[in-house]
């Protein structure tokens, strides 16, 4: 008996090794996930956290955690399309596009301290991550026209894709009067007409551009709302009499 109860062990726990290694390894990483607590309300964070997709497009659907009081996916830029990460490419939930806010108990997530946090993509599934509290450490950066820089020769921006958007993604174009791309260090001071371009698509960033073209990966059939602003070095927007100075291309993937 004690041998047969052994076999059967052996053959499980063979199986389920076959199982684990036949299962799809996901493509999807998180890194770099912070939480910086809103002023005069220490239960409230923002949290931030980069997206690399090695695979196909995927769905950002929804955000929990185990320890918080609630979590929510907030988009401040509006639009109605789902956030999607193109294929292939890094994307970011930032404080100035797609973030996530979270509530806890104001007490069990101190400073320094890790939160677990799941991720849910639409067929890919759940990715977990760590999120840590570096309101100590992260500069608050301020993207509200608010917060802008209106300059005499006022900077102008308008996109194009030359080849169209398609399922397979295609080529972003930048053109700028007035506005000198520069890739500067953190904290470079601010030079009038010079810095760079934040793109979003549906509202989620999908990073930082330096020069006049981008690669938008693979994506998934829906509505779709490229953005792209020009920021000064120092990464506030440039503004206008009208607001902050931007452009947008809507497109459809069926």
């Amino acid at each position: 008996m004690k041998r047969i109860i052994a076999v059967a062990l052996m053959i499980g726990a063979g199986l389920t090794a076959l199982y684990m290694t036949g299962l799809p390894k996901s493509d999807i990483v998180l890194s770099n996930a912070r939480a910086v607590q809103i002023d005069g309300r220490p239960n409230m964070f923002v949290v931030t956290m980069t997206i690399q997709n090695d695979g196909g497009p995927a769905v950002l659907s929804s955000v929990s955690s185990p320890q918080a009081m609630s979590v929510s996916l907030m988009n401040p830029l509006g639009g109605d399309g789902p956030f999607v990460v193109p294929g292939g490419t890094t994307s970011e939930i930032a404080m100035d596009g797609a973030h996530v806010m979270l509530m806890t108990d104001g007490q069990s997530f101190s400073e320094g301290s890790l939160l677990p946090m799941v991720v849910t993509f639409a067929d890919y599934g759940d990715v977990s991550t760590q999120v840590l509290n570096a309101t100590a450490d992260v500069m608050t950066m301020n993207h509200s026209a608010a917060n802008g820089v209106q300059v005499p020769n006022t900077p102008t921006v308008a996109i194009f894709a030359p080849e169209g958007m398609t399922a397979d993604g295609g080529e972003l174009l930048v053109e700028t009067d007035n506005f000198v791309f520069r890739q500067a260090a953190e904290m470079v001071p601010h030079v009038d007409n010079e810095g760079h371009a934040h793109v979003y698509l549906n509202g989620l960033k999908l990073g930082r551009l330096y020069g006049s073209t981008m690669q938008i990966g693979p994506l998934r059939p829906g509505q779709y709302t490229l953005l792209v602003s020009l920021n000064t070095n120092d990464h506030r927007p440039y503004v206008d009499d009208t607001g902050a100075v931007s452009d947008t291309l809507t497109f459809e993937i069926p």
